[in-house]
């Protein structure tokens, strides 16, 4: 009985081999030998054991052992688990890792976490991982391109004659990659291991703009991200930079948020470039390797720190028309709190092609805020126009605050209990929170004011280049060989 199991199970084996074989049809096969029909067919002068000779030399060409390696460009991580599952897709169980042998003694096997969306995990094996249908061995590892970073590399390790099979493997593994890739159509970070973004704690209905930023925004970033193939068949260029400018607290990066939550909705890959954390260039080549896709880079100012006069918009403006001429459907959207530091040359279409300043909001804005603040608790006759009158400028921070106000007004006015928020009582908590707002305001204004101490650093340290600079004219001197009268 068991053995008749064995045979079964070495037939299903054969049939799984056979299979992974027809992926790549006979174009493996030693070019001095041709399969067909009944008859063995020899060269007219080869005898009956020169024929029986070769033969043998290629069955025992076939008995050793060879490596085959292919690339994927994918990010290592997804590539590993990829092959996991293509192994388990061929063979029926996971692959099993092995011990490796090195110097300092044995390493024991190692099975690892890989993290697949926010929070959702995996294990699978790694180092060299034992695949019993081929009597070989499969390595995942990873190698830097110059156009895409770090990208995965499998080497499989196998007798010749499963080299057919193999090819079925790695064929297997592209596939795993393509329609189950772990980072594609995801909100994840940049780099080498990417993270995932949570965009479920961005509630859409909390986050408000005027009309006109709204209309901005369907129209340079939603209507690309919903309506890919309109944009294509109409000859509407899918490549798209843009820019999302305004002071600190106006919900640049909410915007962020939502553009993110849309083009996961549609498939498309959503990258966060988070400032201080993720290299903007190396984010980029995530794009490329996961299009199509959002690049979404917040406070780009950041990235230029302060001691370099490099202008990282234009840099990162260069690199994303190199991509775009590489045919990769890529949106590139930065912040910045700094529009004055785009120089004229970035600002004409086909560079940067929408400019979309996020400002104060409108009354439609300010009452759809002020309604999702209040949370079913506002009177029925508020006078909405009075409130935004009251709010005039406000970002949505003051009148968040304005709101906790207006409910305290109310608690106190029930004697602890939370009375429907009148009119009066939204106005009595923007109307103390404005002494804070226009000084926070003056406070802007003056920021860029020299001090006297900067002053004089700037004067003493003008004095001390002037006084280190090179003679240029007697360089030239020398340089020409010509002498300049004084």
């Amino acid at each position: 009985m068991a053995e008749n199991v064995k045979t079964s199970i070495k037939r299903d084996q054969k049939k799984v081999l056979d299979a992974l074989a027809e992926v790549v049809g006979d174009q493996f096969n030693e070019d001095s030998v041709e399969r067909g029909g009944t008859k063995i067919k020899l060269p007219s002068r080869m005898t009956y054991k020169r024929a029986a000779m070769h033969l043998m030399e290629l069955d025992e060409a076939e008995e050793t052992y060879t490596t085959y390696v292919r690339d994927f460009r994918y990010r290592p991580w997804d590539v590993a688990a990829a092959v996991d599952r293509a192994i388990k897709r061929v063979s029926g169980t996971s692959g099993i890792a092995r011990g490796e042998q090195s110097f300092f003694g044995t390493t024991p096997p190692a099975r690892i976490t890989i993290q697949t969306d926010v929070d959702t995990f995996i294990e699978v094996p790694w180092g060299t991982i034992d695949v019993p249908l081929f009597e070989g061995t499969v390595r995942v590892g990873g190698r830097i391109d110059d156009n895409y970073g770090q990208i995965g590399v499998v080497q499989c390790e196998a007798k010749k004659r499963y080299r057919a099979s193999i090819q079925g493997l790695f064929e297997v593994i592209e596939d795993e990659l393509q329609v189950r890739s772990i980072y594609r159509g995801k909100a994840i970070t940049g780099g080498i291991n990417p993270e995932f973004v949570d965009l479920a704690t961005v509630n859409p209905d909390h986050v408000v703009y005027s009309q006109e930023v709204l209309a901005q925004l369907e129209t340079s970033v939603f209507s690309g991200l919903r309506y890919p193939e309109a944009m294509r068949e109409n000859e509407v260029p899918e490549k798209r930079s843009v820019l999302l400018t305004g002071q600190y607290g106006t919900g640049k990066t909410l915007a962020l948020m939502l553009i993110g939550q849309e083009a996961v909705a549609n498939g498309v890959t959503f990258i966060l470039v988070r400032p201080g954390k993720d290299d903007p260039f190396e984010c980029m080549k995530t794009a490329q390797l996961y299009a199509p896709a959002v690049v979404a880079i917040e406070d780009v100012d950041t990235f230029s720190g302060t001691t370099t006069d490099r202008n990282v918009m234009s840099e990162l403006l260069d690199a994303f028309d190199g991509i775009q001429a590489k045919g990769k459907p890529i949106l590139n959207v930065v912040t910045t709190n700094h529009p004055e530091k785009i120089t004229k040359g970035m600002l004409r279409p086909g560079r940067l092609d929408a400019l979309i300043e996020v400002g104060p909001l409108d009354l439609p804005a300010v009452t759809k805020l002020v309604t999702v603040l209040a949370n079913g608790t506002l009177d029925q006759d508020v006078d909405f126009e009075q409130v935004f009158e009251k709010m005039d400028g406000y970002l949505p921070a003051f009148i968040a605050e304005s709101m906790a106000r207006a409910k305290r007004a109310s608690i106190v006015r029930g004697e602890g209990e939370l009375l429907p928020l009148t009119t009066a009582d939204i106005i009595t908590g923007a109307m103390s929170l404005r002494p804070q707002f226009e000084m926070m305001h003056r406070a802007d204004e003056h920021a860029d004011e020299p001090t006297l101490d900067g002053v004089v650093r700037t004067i003493v340290s003008q004095g001390v280049e002037q006084a280190s600079a090179p003679d240029w004219d007697v360089e030239l001197e020398h340089e020409t060989g010509r002498v300049v009268d004084a």
